[in-house]
């Protein structure tokens, strides 16, 4: 498809269409009529504008991928992929997920088969999680070890990182969610976000909230937020490892090299492989593939450094 509804739950479709013409003053073209596969793929909001942008770009004459998504959290997601599998027929009609965060294993009360106790991952990209604040904050970086201790509410004026005398207003995620799930796993170590934290159950309610409050700090997908910080009226504060390390933004050329430090995978998951050949292991292959990571790296790093990130539009 050209364009494509962007609704909350929405089904794609990738048309291809290739005609031959026969030899001759009077022939007609042949029309190879392709063969839609269903793709059941799950979708956490923060790899959402990816799974978008993948369906988009690939094409094939022989087959159209119709797909069905809705972002939901990887919580959600996780159970979803559970239940299905009892229901599944082979690989290939099997649900899969495109999320940015994975647990090392499955929780063995939930499997009853004990081959089934992990996950199939095939790595697509890299995102970075942007810490965003007030546009008039004046903070000018933050380390690793601030961001914890503000989203924890250990700190609670911006005047003890450099900032104003402004109060902090924390504005979390909601439990389940990939992006606070990350950050819990890479950053917080067993810190939770005080009582009265905000939460937002989108990245795009976090902008909301960061734009209209002032002092507050939220994060959110780099992939969602792409180009348009300004336009939401919200800031992006470069991070630094530790107060030795160079702060840095967060882009896809700084999150493919792995200096921005707070990045994430981003994989589709699902309970076993698709099988060799199908429509679906194809599509799987081409995103990891030069054109795909082209595609991938308009909004995300690569999973592979030896990639480029697009400049500008392909």
């Amino acid at each position: 498809m050209r364009r494509a509804k962007r609704t909350a739950k929405r089904t794609l479709a990738l048309l291809g269409l290739a005609l031959a013409g026969c030899q001759g003053s009077v022939s007609l073209p042949v029309t190879i009529t392709p063969h839609v596969v269903p793709v059941r793929i799950l979708v956490t909001t923060a790899a959402y504008p990816l799974l978008q942008d993948v369906v988009d770009a690939y094409s094939t004459p022989e087959t159209v991928l119709a797909v069905n998504s809705t972002p939901a959290s990887w919580a959600t997601i996780q159970t979803r992929l559970l239940t299905e599998r009892a229901g599944t027929g082979s690989a290939s009609e099997a649900w899969y997920a495109l999320t940015t965060f994975l647990p090392s294993g499955l929780p063995p009360d939930l499997v009853s088969d004990p081959a089934a106790r992990g996950w199939w991952v095939a790595p697509v990209g890299r995102d970075g999680i942007a810490v965003i604040v007030h546009p008039a904050n004046t903070v000018e970086s933050l380390t690793l070890a601030d961001l914890r201790a503000l989203l924890a509410g250990e700190i609670t004026t911006w005047a003890a990182v450099g900032g104003g005398d402004e109060p902090v207003v924390i504005v979390s995620r909601e439990p389940g969610a990939d992006t606070r799930l990350v950050l819990e796993a890479t950053v917080m170590h067993s810190r939770l976000p005080p009582g009265d934290a905000r939460l937002a159950l989108s990245d795009a309610r976090m902008a909301e909230w960061v734009a209209r409050t002032p002092g507050a700090i939220g994060y959110v997908s780099m992939g969602w937020l792409a180009d348009c910080a300004d336009m939401l009226g919200v800031r992006i504060v470069p991070l630094a490892a530790t107060a030795d390390s160079p702060p840095i933004l967060p882009d896809p050329a700084t999150v493919s090299a792995e200096r921005y430090p707070l990045h994430t995978p981003v994989m589709i998951v699902g309970l076993s492989p698709p099988d060799v050949g199908s429509a679906i292991y194809d599509w799987f292959a081409w995103i990891q593939s030069d054109a795909g990571q082209h595609v991938v790296t308009r909004r995300y790093g690569s999973f592979s450094p030896t990639t480029e990130p697009a400049r500008g539009n392909p």
